[in-house]
């Protein structure tokens, strides 16, 4: 038990703590005000031109911050930036296999916004007559500010952003593709087993893979089927899709194949294998074992007594 005096002293400290806590100054926190763009429709996928034709869209420029702001529109190629769907600027002034850039103009170039006013911006593509068969690509990119070196497409709090253009120019292209890579883990013992493909564009114009992963037991019945994730495969470029497969209902030795359309003449296949062995359910099985294993002799002897009957 406390004495008298320390329980004053005990309850005099606290009270000197509180009185110190509420005598501390506090800061508000500030934010600086920040300026955000929005750009719609972010993506352009399926745009198929003749050559010598000419074709007009339209997106929409939206100030989504509460101050006004001076928007230019700047017209940049793009690639693939590794290996997860990432694209990266280039300048539009280097021509490469796969420019757009050149090609297009853009109603208006520059403009201001007040808060919340939306913008319509008209874009018109000129194919020229000679255009090789293919895909071409660039971004539209409304910026506030210096160009970055990489994009997003979307709406974003951003400075700057983009709406990227996969055109492809009609005619007999080169479509092919690999299928790089299909592993699985092996050995699990989660609740989910993960799938990674890898499929390389090998052609000169965009893929949108299509396909199954059909998984199997031990005895080739199928339990399970996962549709491949919708992609889309620039020339050149790798893209890595991870599938995740519930195996909450599975144990033991199972079979993965899987079957990648893209477009060409054939299909890509490939397959793997895996063990599923739940910790819990592993548990339980070894505990059995172990238990027969301790009666083994009882189970015997009742054996024999039972076939002497």
């Amino acid at each position: 038990m406390l004495k008298l005096r320390e329980r004053v002293f005990f309850i005099l400290l606290i009270l000197i703590g509180l009185a110190s806590a509420y005598s501390l100054p506090s800061f508000a926190q500030t934010t600086a005000p920040t300026t955000g763009i929005n750009i719609s429709p972010p993506l352009f996928s399926n745009v198929v031109v003749d050559p010598g034709k000419v074709i007009q869209n339209t997106i929409r420029v939206t100030n989504v911050s509460e101050r006004s702001v001076n928007v230019q529109m700047l017209i940049r190629n793009f690639v693939a930036a590794g290996e997860t769907g990432g694209v990266q600027l280039e300048d539009p002034s280097i021509n490469t296999p796969y420019s757009l850039a050149s090609w297009i103009t853009v109603t208006p170039s520059s403009f201001s916004l007040s808060a919340r006013q939306t913008m319509y911006v008209s874009f018109v593509i000129h194919v020229p007559a000679n255009a090789e068969p293919g895909g071409r690509y660039a971004s539209i990119v409304a910026s506030v500010s210096s160009p970055y070196q990489n994009i997003g497409s979307g709406s974003s709090v951003g400075t700057e952003i983009g709406s990227l253009i996969l055109l492809t120019v009609a005619g007999k292209a080169d479509i092919n593709a690999s299928l790089l890579t299909f592993t699985s883990p092996g050995i699990t013992t989660k609740s989910t087993v993960n799938f990674v493909e890898r499929i390389e564009d090998t052609g000169n114009i965009h893929i949108h893979p299509t396909g199954d992963i059909v998984i199997s037991n031990i005895f080739g019945t199928k339990v399970d089927t996962l549709e491949l994730q919708s992609i889309d495969v620039l020339p050149g470029a790798v893209r890595r899709i991870q599938q995740k497969l519930s195996t909450d209902a599975l144990f033991g030795y199972y079979n993965a194949a899987i079957v990648v359309n893209y477009g060409g003449s054939t299909s890509l296949t490939e397959s793997t294998s895996f063990f599923v062995i739940p910790v819990w359910q592993s548990i339980a099985v070894l505990v059995v074992i172990i238990v027969l294993l301790l009666l083994r002799k009882n189970i015997l002897r009742a054996s024999k007594a039972f076939i002497n009957k």
